[in-house]
């Protein structure tokens, strides 16, 4: 099936489960349903659903290895809902994954740089974002290696030294 068909269809059947769950909560009454939070949590847009629904797909994809079909799935996920991190992290660790320290090929260094660019994606829109933070700093330290770049490496350093400002207690 073509990329626009499958589309359709996660946004089709994320609004159907919306469309579902909603009336199925109502019909138990407020008190059969337990809750522990005082205020209900936004209700999601079909495609902030169907950002989920690829996001999902994407972790299950990831988890079995393979992670070419994660990434369409995180893709995905990044059109559904741009505003949202998680789908760049996804991405940003599933390019991150493909990297191979000290191969000077092409190919492998577009896929460092798009692991790079997906990091700096999720600082823009969280500047705090510990897992983006040290993302850099992983992708930075990998590729300062063979042939030993000092650039890279002081940017590692920098990106770790920015963990420990924002976390001084945290042990990584």
């Amino acid at each position: 099936r073509s990329g626009a068909t499958m589309i359709a269809i996660r946004c089709l059947l994320s609004s159907l489960f919306f469309t579902l769950l909603i009336p199925a909560q109502s019909a138990l009454g407020q008190d059969a349903v337990p809750t522990t939070k005082t205020s209900a949590a936004p209700a999601k847009t079909p495609t902030q659903l169907a950002a989920l629904v690829a996001l999902r797909a994407g972790d299950q994809y990831f988890e079995n290895g393979q992670v070419d079909e994660a990434i369409v799935e995180f893709k995905d996920a990044e059109r559904f809902d741009p505003s949202s991190a998680d789908p760049h992290l996804r991405l940003a660790a599933a390019y991150l994954s493909k990297y191979v320290p000290g191969d000077p090929s092409k190919t492998n260094i577009e896929v460092a740089e798009l692991a790079d660019s997906e990091y700096r994606d999720v600082l823009s829109l969280d500047a705090q974002n510990l897992s983006a933070i040290d993302g850099l700093g992983m992708l930075n330290f990998q590729m300062s290696g063979q042939p030993f770049d000092s650039e890279r490496y002081l940017k590692a350093k920098d990106f770790f030294k920015k963990h420990t400002l924002l976390k001084p207690t945290d042990p990584e």
